[in-house]
């Protein structure tokens, strides 16, 4: 098509696909971002993925981290522009607590965000969420 000339129909199809192409190239980046960015002496970083008996269904956490002091840090990446917010943020949290964690609970949100380094919130001493 655009051989052709015609860009509309490869604009409107780029457009609808292009934020669920990059998802999990984001998270990716989120998680490096947070490895050479946290305050944490990480050790251990990945997604989880599992079923929740709350909501009966398969569920994921972007970023799972593990440090050295036993905290854990869950995250919620998503490539778009608009803030995660309290939905998101309790929707973590109920994930999260499938897994069990003896030190401190560490939540974080990365985003899209054209006013922040490589689109993301980086953990520093205060964190985004916590409880």
């Amino acid at each position: 098509m655009i051989e052709r000339g015609v860009i509309e129909g490869v604009l409107t199809k780029f457009s609808h696909t292009f934020s669920s192409s990059v998802g999990k190239p984001f998270e990716e980046l989120c998680k490096d971002h947070l490895l050479t960015h946290a305050d944490l002496p990480i050790t251990e970083i990945d997604s989880w993925w599992g079923s929740d008996p709350q909501s009966k269904s398969e569920e994921e956490i972007d970023i799972l981290a593990k440090t050295a002091d036993g905290d854990m840090i869950f995250g919620e990446c998503k490539f778009t522009n608009n803030p995660i917010g309290i939905k998101e943020f309790h929707n973590l949290v109920r994930v999260s607590g499938n897994l069990k964690s003896s030190g401190n609970r560490y939540y974080i949100g990365s985003m899209l965000n054209r006013d922040l380094p490589l689109g993301c919130m980086c953990l520093r001493k205060r964190t985004i969420w916590s409880n």
